[in-house]
């Protein structure tokens, strides 16, 4: 069977590329630092939460960066628009297609892992870093809740990323 690689062929695995990526660094955050660390001593676990948040921004912000512009193309040359959705008469015309439906609610759970993310590695982990104590010194209970707050953020925004997949499926059944 021939195929070609085209520029949406490239676009739509660049955009794949991206989504396990970032998928990844949720699945990371939420299943395996957290849970691994609830028996670390809270100053400790505090220290290694910014750490690993600093490591891992540039891999999330980049892959979500790479989806957004991935994402843009492929919604203009999608597969069931005739002509590029280049107005906002063509973009309403597609929402009004099950393939559309389901990429403007996939939308919507992007634009909220965005706002989750944002929270979590602009607010929440530098809060955190401004409370660690000089060293000998425990974690105040402050700082406690916001260390709750960043593992809650990390388990809300996972599954708000398995709200994304789960629309993308749909997304691709809606060509069936």
């Amino acid at each position: 069977m021939p195929f070609s690689v085209t520029p949406n062929t490239i676009a739509i695995w660049l955009h794949l590329l991206g989504a396990v990526v970032w998928t990844g660094s949720l699945l990371v955050q939420a299943l395996i630092h957290s849970p691994l660390f609830s028996g670390v001593e809270p100053t400790q676990r505090a220290r290694w939460s910014g750490e690993l948040t600093r490591r891992l921004m540039p891999i999330t912000w980049g892959s979500l960066v790479l989806l957004i512009l991935t994402g843009i193309w492929n919604t203009v040359f999608n597969p069931v628009s005739s002509e590029p959705v280049t107005s906002i008469e063509r973009l309403e015309a597609l929402r009004r297609t099950p393939f559309g439906s389901a990429l403007f609610i996939k939308h919507i759970f992007i634009v909220g892992t965005i706002l989750l993310s944002g929270w979590h590695n602009f607010v929440l982990v530098p809060r955190l870093r401004r409370m660690l104590p000089t060293s000998g010194a425990t974690l105040s209970s402050e700082a406690h809740g916001v260390l709750r707050l960043i593992s809650w953020a990390a388990a809300v925004n996972l599954l708000v990323g398995i709200g994304v997949l789960f629309f993308a499926a749909q997304v691709l059944f809606s060509l069936r």
